[in-house]
């Protein structure tokens, strides 16, 4: 069985919910967003490290949650993150043991998740290298150019909404950031760097409860999800 580290990216600055404090240390039905999210990863026996990277709004809270002594992980480690994404990605990846050799990225304002979506990902990984939790489009998607004039319409059959967690055997993540950074690369989804490397990612069934907490209205949804018991990925 492989062994994995969870990088939790906290190092975003939560402007657009609407709040002073950050939307990290938001209570939801009684606990706060952060600590839901580690929460959801508890009991995955192959999780051997918890990679928590803060920002500056976040550090605070993400030394107290690694303190915490309540996440049922073996190595806990806090790193500093940085302006870009990718770039606090790349510092948590480098505070990896190695004895781990697959990266599971998870965004730290998703404290939906669903164990069966986490697990079903670290199996695809262990088949194909990469892997992402996802659902297909719903809606119809239009492609808008200048003046929001529509060019055409998407095929959303083909479409899915990208979520995390992603998963990456760590040498595959390794080579996409350094391929990102060699090619001047920028993105905020990991599977992309991945993928504009040449590796394939397979997508995994998720839910639309796995939800990413950005905007005051995600955080009335978040309320509403934390009332009643949430339902598995075959909701999707």
């Amino acid at each position: 069985m492989s062994a994995i580290a969870l990088l939790i990216p906290a190092a975003g600055r939560s402007e657009r919910v609407g709040y002073d404090t950050n939307k990290l240390l938001l209570p939801i039905g009684g606990k706060t967003v952060l600590h839901r999210t580690l929460q959801a990863f508890k009991g995955i026996d192959a999780i051997r490290e918890l990679i928590l990277i803060y920002g500056e709004q976040t550090r605070e809270a993400v030394l107290a949650e690694a303190g915490s002594g309540e996440h049922a992980f073996l190595h806990i480690k806090a790193v500093a993150g940085a302006e870009r994404r990718q770039d606090s990605v790349a510092n948590g990846l480098a505070a990896v043991s190695d004895e781990c050799d697959t990266i599971m990225i998870h965004d730290a304002a998703r404290p939906f998740v669903h164990q069966t979506s986490i697990q079903a990902a670290i199996d695809t990984c262990q088949q194909v290298g990469a892997a992402s939790v996802g659902i297909p489009c719903r809606d119809t998607i239009k492609r808008v150019l200048e003046e929001n004039f529509v060019e055409r319409t998407e095929d959303r059959t083909v479409l899915w909404q990208t979520q995390t967690p992603q998963i990456f055997d760590k040498t595959v993540l390794v080579d996409a950031i350094e391929y990102a950074r060699t090619h001047r690369i920028q993105t905020n989804d990991e599977a992309e760097l991945v993928e504009r490397m040449g590796q394939n990612v397979q997508m995994v069934l998720g839910s639309p409860r796995n939800i990413k907490i950005t905007t005051p209205d995600d955080l009335a949804i978040a309320q509403a999800l934390a009332a009643v018991d949430m339902p598995g990925p075959a909701d999707a």
